[in-house]
C-alpha cells in the first residue's frame, strides 16, 4: 500500500436530540487497499460512510484527502471519489446505458470517453448483453454491479461502498467480490462497511471494528485474532459456559478441569473477536 488518502480526526455526528451517531472518530487509509468497517447496525458504519461521501455533515472533527482538508476542496474531493450506497438511487425505467451515460454527462466526461469506458466496464463485470436492458428488469446482483461501473466511470481515487453485497444471494456476492478484487489489483482504494464477518476476514487488508459511533480495535484479521489469542476453548459446566483464548494449542490442553461436562477446543474466529470487544453476536 502507499501514501495517505484520507484522513479522519476527531469526527463526530450528533443529532439535535443529543443522540451520537459518531464520537470522536480517528481514522485513515492509505492507497491501494481494500479496507472495511465491520459492526451491527446501528453502530455508525453507514453514518461514517455518508461523512465521507459528503452525505452527511459532521457535527464536528476534520476530514483530509491527500493531505487537503476537504472543506477547502469539496469539488475536486468530489471528483475523486466514487460511491456505491447501500440503497439502488437509479432510474428504474431507464436502460443500464441510458443510467451511466446520465453519471457520464453530470461529471462532464468526454462523450468518446465515457462510450468507450461504459463498454469496457460493461464487459469486465459481464454485463454488455444487458446494456439496453431496463434497470427495474435486473437482479439485485446486476443493479449492484452497474452500482459499481457508475461510480468508476470518472476513474476516481476511492471507490466507497456501504453495504456492497445486503440482500444479495451467495453467487450474487461472489461476483461482486470478483470485480472488487480485480480493481484492487489495479491500485485502487476501497473502502466498505459490512456486517458479514466473512467479507471482512476474507477481503479485507484492515479491518476496523465500529461500536457505539467509535472504532474500537484495527488491524489485519490474522493480527485481531492473534491478538485476542488463536485458540479457543468453551468449557461446559451445567448450564454455565466459560471461554478462554490461548496462544497455543498445548496451552489450551493444559488448561485442564476435572468437572468440566463438556469441552470443545478450536480455532479463534473473527466473530470471536468481535463478541469479545463488543459482548454482542453479529448477526447476519
Amino acid at each position: 500500500m502507499g501514501d495517505m488518502i484520507l484522513r479522519l480526526t476527531g469526527l463526530e455526528k450528533r443529532y439535535p436530540n443529543g443522540v451520537f451517531a459518531v464520537r470522536g472518530l480517528d481514522y485513515s487509509l492509505e492507497e491501494g487497499g481494500i479496507y472495511a468497517f465491520l459492526g451491527p447496525n446501528g453502530a455508525g458504519k453507514s453514518t461514517t460512510i455518508g461523512m465521507i461521501c459528503g452525505l452527511c455533515i459532521p457535527t464536528a472533527g476534520k476530514m483530509e484527502f491527500r493531505g487537503e482538508d476537504i472543506s477547502k476542496c469539496p469539488s475536486f474531493y468530489r471528483s475523486s471519489i466514487g460511491v456505491v450506497s447501500q440503497h439502488g438511487n437509479m432510474e428504474l425505467d431507464l436502460s443500464v446505458f441510458q443510467n451511466l451515460k446520465i453519471h457520464a454527462m453530470l461529471y462532464n466526461l468526454p462523450k468518446q470517453y465515457y462510450l468507450k469506458k461504459i463498454d469496457e466496464l460493461l464487459q469486465v463485470s459481464g454485463l454488455e448483453d444487458k446494456r439496453d436492458e431496463k434497470i427495474r428488469a435486473l437482479s439485485g446482483g446486476m443493479r449492484r454491479k452497474v452500482q459499481i461501473i457508475r461510480a468508476l466511470l470518472h476513474d476516481p481515487y476511492l471507490l466507497i461502498l456501504d453495504e456492497p453485497t445486503v440482500g444479495l444471494d451467495p453467487a450474487s456476492r461472489q461476483a461482486i467480490w470478483d470485480i472488487l478484487i480485480a480493481l484492487r489489483r489495479t491500485g485502487k482504494t476501497i473502502l466498505f462497511s459490512t456486517h458479514y464477518m466473512e467479507e471482512a476476514h476474507i477481503y479485507a487488508d484492515s479491518i476496523s471494528i465500529i461500536h457505539q459511533g467509535r472504532i474500537i480495535k484495527k488491524g489485519t484479521s490474522e493480527t485481531l485474532i492473534k491478538d485476542l489469542g488463536i485458540w479457543c476453548r468453551i468449557e461446559f459446566i451445567g448450564e454455565e459456559k466459560r471461554i478462554d483464548f490461548f496462544s497455543s494449542h498445548e496451552e489450551a490442553l493444559s488448561a485442564n478441569d476435572t468437572s468440566v461436562d463438556e469441552l470443545i477446543i478450536r480455532k479463534t474466529t473473527l466473530e470471536d473477536v468481535f463478541i469479545d470487544l463488543t459482548g454482542k453476536e453479529l448477526l447476519t
